[in-house]
């Protein structure tokens, strides 16, 4: 797959996977693992209503969303739900330091344990998933993160971090979230060919309109653009409060 101006190969993540099926088989002799079968719920009943039965483990997909948009108030929240139900969690970023997302932790109120790091190379984070047996492994963000080839922002880091997340995630069947910025015309920056290799696609937006008639300003949209087992086009509209986000009637 080619872009004008750039050329963007678009690396198929199943070719990747060292699986079975590089022939052409039988669909009815193919047996779905056992790891896959069972649906993972993080515990906030308005984000798991969005994935319908909850999520298949091994895959891994986008939250996008403007500066300010609350993207990682909303994945803590989401780490300390999961950890609360004793699933081993990792929230690696390297836009916010260690010392910033334990303050938001703490006004929050959240005091579940998960895993917390500031690598920008992300066959580093993935060494550690390993070493720590991760099962929810939440990147913050796509645009600033590499690795010891690439450096972090360029076009060809952006599909190495994607590329190998997905992987990892699929081969280890973990749940990978992937923190994202947006343009101006609020589409997800970077290489839009990655958006076809993720398994979902969440995106929040801030009402930031004084004279809105639908809903009160500071009020998120979050929408679920894409997700390949389950429903897609669901809205929830949030308020950030000083316990996390919550689904606010409007």
């Amino acid at each position: 797959m080619r872009e004008k101006g750039n050329i963007l190969k678009l690396e198929s993540v199943v070719n990747n996977n060292n699986n079975d099926y590089q022939e052409a088989t039988n669909i009815q002799e193919v047996e779905v693992p056992q790891e896959m079968l069972k649906r993972i719920k993080c515990g906030i009943s308005w984000f798991d209503e969005m994935f319908g039965e909850g999520f298949t483990p091994g895959t891994c997909g986008f939250i996008t969303g403007s500066p300010g948009s609350g993207k990682s108030s909303m994945m803590l929240t989401v780490a300390n739900a999961f950890a609360e139900n004793n699933i081993m969690v990792s929230y690696n970023s390297t836009e916010e330091h260690v010392f910033q997302l334990k303050y938001i932790i703490d006004r929050f109120a959240f005091e579940n344990p998960f895993w917390v790091s500031n690598n920008g190379d992300i066959d580093n984070v993935l060494l550690q998933a390993k070493k720590n047996d991760i099962k929810i492994l939440i990147l913050d963000s796509l645009q600033t993160i590499g690795c010891a080839k690439y450096e972090a922002g360029t076009r060809k880091a952006m599909r190495y971090v994607c590329r190998k997340t997905i992987d990892y995630c699929k081969k280890n069947y973990i749940i990978g979230f992937i923190v994202g910025q947006v343009t101006k015309q609020n589409k997800m920056a970077g290489p839009l060919a990655l958006k076809h290799l993720a398994d979902f696609h969440l995106n929040i937006e801030n009402c930031t309109n004084l004279n809105c008639l639908t809903c009160e300003p500071g009020t998120r949209s979050l929408f679920l653009e894409k997700n390949r087992f389950g429903p897609t086009n669901v809205i929830k509209k949030l308020m950030l409060f000083k316990e996390g986000f919550k689904e606010i009637l409007v």
